[in-house]
């Protein structure tokens, strides 16, 4: 199997839907997420991986126990209809 590069999941997070998760591992998220400490993922990983998620969006999250990351796509907002706009105006 072909490693997932930050494009693919760039990818995948654009394309799903909303509700749909993405989970990555500990390494995957390092390979991605610099900068790796000790081999393995950072804090600034991890705000990184936030960020990347804010930018798709995404809600991230991080189970340091099972090593697991996770993104979850948001709803999409959906524009206020003009006649609401103008409300309180």
């Amino acid at each position: 199997m072909t490693a997932m590069t930050k494009d693919d999941v760039s990818m995948l997070l654009t394309q799903s839907e909303p509700g749909e998760t993405l989970r990555l591992d500990r390494d995957q998220l390092a390979s991605h997420f610099p900068p790796r400490r000790d081999g393995g993922l950072s804090e600034e990983g991890l705000k990184a991986a936030a960020r990347f998620a804010q930018e798709h969006n995404c809600d991230f999250s991080f189970d340091p126990r099972a090593g697991i990351g996770t993104f979850t796509k948001r709803p999409t907002p959906r524009p206020v209809p003009a006649h609401l706009s103008a409300v309180g105006s």
